[in-house]
């Protein structure tokens, strides 16, 4: 008999944190961010736009995690514990950014933009409610996404494809709730 593994969506929440508190925008003039866990590798070192806080940005470095705009923005401890737990491969980049704050001055920190170099097609786009923006960039809003497990199988973790989320096992979950990560919480696939 075959054990069903459990898989979850990586999210981030603060109860203590409002949009009154903290907002994050991003500057894209570029259109860079559509690159961004689409499976495309990218040049760690390059920023390729400019992250915004508006509010308090004590609370931007409160966090572990941030994910907004279908982009994970992470801490240097997140990104160690990731990398104890997952290891250090290929289909994984971290890449830097500007921080500024709404004055737009430059705010130094460690924080990384998780990229995965390699998706994986899993939506079941039948039963997925979502909004098309732009279908050539793959540009999508999904308010209802219904992932196709069989597609997960035998996967630890990955990033889905036009959807932009990362998921991971069970077994990865156990193990990143050891480190009592900031903002870090989970969604089970149904």
């Amino acid at each position: 008999m075959r054990i069903k593994i459990k898989y979850h969506i990586i999210e981030s929440f603060d109860v203590s944190i409002s949009d009154e508190d903290l907002i994050i925008n991003i500057d894209d003039p570029n259109n860079n961010k559509w690159m961004i866990n689409y499976g495309v590798s990218l040049d760690a070192k390059i920023s390729y736009f400019d992250i915004i806080v508006y509010g308090d940005t004590d609370l931007f470095f409160k966090q572990d995690i941030i994910f907004t705009k279908g982009i994970y923005l992470v801490s240097e401890k997140f990104i160690k514990t990731w990398q104890e737990i997952v290891g250090i491969n290929d289909d994984v980049q971290w890449i830097v950014f500007n921080l500024l704050d709404s004055k737009g001055i430059q705010i130094p920190h460690n924080y990384k933009i998780i990229n995965f170099t390699n998706t994986i097609n899993c939506i079941n786009w039948e039963e997925s409610k979502f909004n098309a923006y732009d279908e050539l960039e793959k540009d999508y809003n999904f308010y209802m996404p219904i992932f196709d497990k069989k597609r997960l199988e035998g996967l630890e973790y990955g990033c889905v494809d036009c959807e932009r989320s990362i998921f991971i096992s069970n077994m990865i979950k156990n193990s990143l709730e050891q480190y009592s990560l900031n903002s870090l919480v989970f969604k089970e696939i149904n």
